[in-house]
């Protein structure tokens, strides 16, 4: 216990549920957050031996909650590798890949379309098909101008 700030462990059946609770100042206030996880002793046991193994700390207890689709780019390899070619455009397909497929469950296909876009499919099929479109701008900054790529999905 610290300050508000603690961590309880609670035996179920053959389950460990760790209730971590703590302060935090988000936007100027103060706020408590509580987090829960349950977990098998053999996988904390695991992690807590390799934290006073190495003196590191290990980061297998995180496991992303947000929702993406599985991509499929089989279809459209000779377009990534043109897009790989370019550092701004490989770091903006990147970036499009992690954000605009936040869809749970579902499996969008990338195909060819153009020289550096893509056409996309969904199992769902909704939506039915869409385009990933590579945009090319520049952005003024204090010591001059700078090229901006950065792709879009269009339905």
């Amino acid at each position: 216990m610290d300050c508000g700030n603690y961590v309880a462990f609670h035996k179920w059946l053959r389950i460990y549920r760790y209730r971590f609770q703590f302060q935090t100042k988000y936007s100027g206030r103060l706020t408590v957050l509580v987090r829960s996880m349950l977990l098998s002793p053999i996988f904390f046991r695991e992690i807590l031996s390799d934290l006073l193994r190495t003196g590191r700390p290990s980061r297998a207890l995180y496991r992303p909650t947000d929702p993406h689709a599985r991509v499929d780019a089989s279809h459209a390899v000779s377009t990534i590798r043109q897009v790989r070619a370019d550092g701004l455009a490989s770091r903006a397909l990147s970036k499009a890949l992690r954000d605009c497929f936040r869809w749970r469950a579902e499996t969008v296909t990338l195909y060819r379309d153009g020289p550096l876009d893509f056409l996309f499919t969904t199992a769902s099929g909704c939506p039915a098909f869409g385009g990933l479109v590579r945009h090319e701008t520049t952005i003024r900054t204090p010591v001059g101008t700078k090229p901006k790529v950065y792709y879009s999905v269009h339905t």
